[in-house]
């Protein structure tokens, strides 16, 4: 009987050693994570494509954002458009890096709080994508190769071709009756869309002699 109750007694007492820790790790090991955002317009002869990598860390990831190293790679990657167009292979389009140099400066301010408040939460002035110059056939279909290290990375999409608004024309003109919608011939591959409307006038005050350029923007979602 002793020997089954010390047996016990050290029994729950690993059960209350494991129950009562509360130290964990955030943090897994390491992992490439590859996020890649690009849009393929036809309209364009200049492909542009920003392929980065995840990151985490213990601190403020709004701080390390501002680091290019946190989501750059260390080295340039081998990226390339393929098309396939009626079972043939277009010619590759392989896609080189630059370096934009105007974009808004990350700034970091401090709430009445003490808080810390990054604007423009990615690294700037100087942002590293990766380009290619050269239409793109509307009748193709695209596959974006990555080439890492570690693997590749590949994705397929369709080309949307142009569409036309068909309502409202140029133009408003007021003396007519206008419902406000807005109608258009949907393009091949396109299945969402998104129109805006900015209407552009000047405003000339009673007794002035000096106009306003003023606008108006409304925007709504449309499928």
């Amino acid at each position: 009987m002793n020997k089954i109750i010390t047996a016990f007694l050290l029994i729950i007492s690993l059960f209350l050693s494991v129950g009562c820790s509360t130290d964990f790790d955030m943090y897994a090991e390491y992992k490439d994570v590859t996020i890649v955002y690009g849009i393929a317009d036809i309209s364009q002869d200049t492909t542009w494509v920003k392929i980065t990598k995840a990151y985490t860390g213990p601190g403020n990831a709004l701080l390390m954002a501002q680091n290019p190293d946190s989501s750059n790679y260390s080295y340039k990657l081998d990226v390339s458009l393929v098309g396939v167009k009626n079972g043939s292979a277009l010619d590759p389009i392989i896609l080189d890096t630059t370096t934009i140099n105007n974009k808004a400066i990350t700034d970091t301010i401090f709430s009445e709080d003490g808080d810390t408040i990054i604007l423009n939460h990615f690294y700037s002035p100087n942002q590293l994508v990766y380009y290619a110059v050269g239409s793109l056939d509307k009748d193709a279909e695209y596959t974006l190769s990555i080439n890492k290290k570690d693997g590749k990375i590949e994705a397929t999409t369709n080309i949307v071709d142009d569409f036309y608004v068909t309502k409202p024309v140029n133009r408003i003109v007021f003396s007519q009756t206008y419902d406000g919608s807005v109608e258009w011939l949907s393009a091949k591959n396109g299945k969402r869309y998104e129109t805006s409307l900015t209407f552009n006038y000047w405003e000339l005050s009673p007794n002035q002699t000096d106009t306003l350029h003023k606008s108006v923007y409304w925007v709504s979602w449309c499928h």
